[in-house]
């Protein structure tokens, strides 16, 4: 359980710092990062046994 709770800590710390960074970029830089993302995991996807 104490993991869990670490696990719960992170993903609220995280999705607060995530929001400040996102409103303070441009939406160019947005689409970047998303297409970048999406490119990296399908990548991952294609290429996992």
């Amino acid at each position: 359980m104490h993991i869990a709770g670490l696990i719960c800590m992170g993903f609220i710390i995280g999705g607060l710092v995530g929001a400040k960074m996102a409103t303070g970029l441009s939406n160019t830089v947005l689409e970047k990062i998303f297409g970048a993302a999406l490119l990296l995991i399908s990548l991952k996807m294609i290429f996992a046994k």
